[in-house]
Formats: C-alpha cells, structure tokens, sequence
C-alpha cells in the first residue's frame, strides 16, 4: 500500500489521500471512524457498507450491487434477534458495541440505496435496523421521508405514523427538533387532504362523465 506524504496544512496523511493512491490497486475499505475524521471521504467516494466497513467507489463508479446485496443479505441471516434482545436486557456489555456495528451498517446500506433512488431496497434495510432496535431515530426519520416524499405512490398517514414514533424520543428540551417534527407532520397531513381531494374530484369527474355517456346512449 503506497502511504503519501502528510497533508501539506496537516501534521499527518489523511484518510483520503491514502484512498486516492491506492484506488484501484484493489479494493479499498475504510472504518466509520475515519469516515467521521475526513470530509473529503464522502465528497468524493460513494461508500457502500460491506463487512462492517465501507468500500469506496468513486462517485459515478459502478458496484456489482447484486454482489453486494447477496452479502448483505448474508449478513442479515448471521444476526440473531432473540439473542440481541437477551443482550440488551441484561445491560451494558462488549456485545453491544457490536450490536451497534450491525445497526449503523443496516443504516447507512439503506441510506446509499436510498441515495441512487432504489427505495424499496432501502425500505428494507431501515426496517432491519428496527428490527434490531425499533427506536433507532435515523431510521424512523428515514421511513417518514421514503413514505413522505420518495415513494411513487406516497403513504402520507404511515410518513407520520413514523414521525409520531421519533417525536416520543425526543427530550422536552429539545424544541428546535420538535418543531422540526411538527413542521414536517403538518406538511404531510396537507398533503393528505390534498391527495383525498383530488381522489374525490376524480371519482365525481368519472361519475359525471359516466352518467353523461348513459344519457347520450338513450
């Protein structure tokens, strides 16, 4: 692995200039941590969550994605949930971080498919990461907003089902969130009322058009 030298404003080699020297050379993963540490990372690499890390692909690159899900779904047979209930119940442990581990590589899997528009398919990965914790907030968030706003056909009432389960999460103080939460709810409920409305005006157009092809045919 080729190791350049440090970051001309830095005191060390960052994270990306390592990826950038090597890409290509053989596959690149990176831990969250030092996803976390150098912005440029994200910037410039899709990072698709494999083995618990992240392989880098430059942005535009192509992943052999049914490569990539088989192992997901690998991954997802190897997680027991009665044995993750047993650890959470009887307390802090090393599992848990573990356990962690599964859940943020759940997440961020259905975050990229949710990036490249493949909804259904991040659907799932956020419902895994409920199953596994059914209070993990990034994931309700992320459900409202494939229900809300990036499913074809939106389900409005299930986009707040799962801003009311965030809301219950969130602490008093937290008001900015709360308003967000209020904010966005509202937005949906119009837009329910919205969609009723126009369901009705289709229904009584038809019947209309209908009644007048009976009349004519008389």
């Amino acid at each position: 692995m080729k190791i350049p030298e440090p970051h001309p404003d830095k005191m060390f080699t960052l994270t990306s200039q390592i990826v950038d020297a090597n890409y290509l050379k053989w596959p690149i993963y990176i831990g969250p941590d030092l996803v976390i540490t150098d912005s440029a990372i994200e910037k410039n690499y899709t990072l698709y969550p494999r083995h618990l890390l992240f392989q880098a692909v430059k942005k535009g690159g192509d992943l052999n994605t049914t490569i990539w899900q088989t192992e997901n779904d690998h991954l997802w047979s190897t997680v027991d949930l009665d044995q993750i209930s047993t650890i959470k119940k009887y307390g802090p442990s090393f599992e848990e971080d573990l356990i962690f581990h599964y859940i943020r590589h759940f997440y961020n899997t259905g975050y990229v498919y949710e990036e490249v528009g493949l909804y259904d398919d991040a659907k799932r990965e956020y419902e895994r990461v409920l199953d596994i914790d059914p209070v993990f907030a990034d994931a309700l968030v992320s459900l409202s907003r494939l229900y809300g706003e990036k499913f074809e056909n939106k389900d409005y009432l299930k986009a707040i089902e799962y801003l009311q389960k965030y809301l219950a999460l969130l602490a008093p103080d937290q008001k900015e969130a709360i308003e967000e939460v209020y904010k966005k709810a509202d937005e949906y409920d119009q837009k329910y009322k919205e969609m009723l409305k126009n369901e009705q005006e289709e229904y009584e157009r038809q019947e209309q058009e209908e009644a007048t092809e009976s009349g004519e045919s008389q």
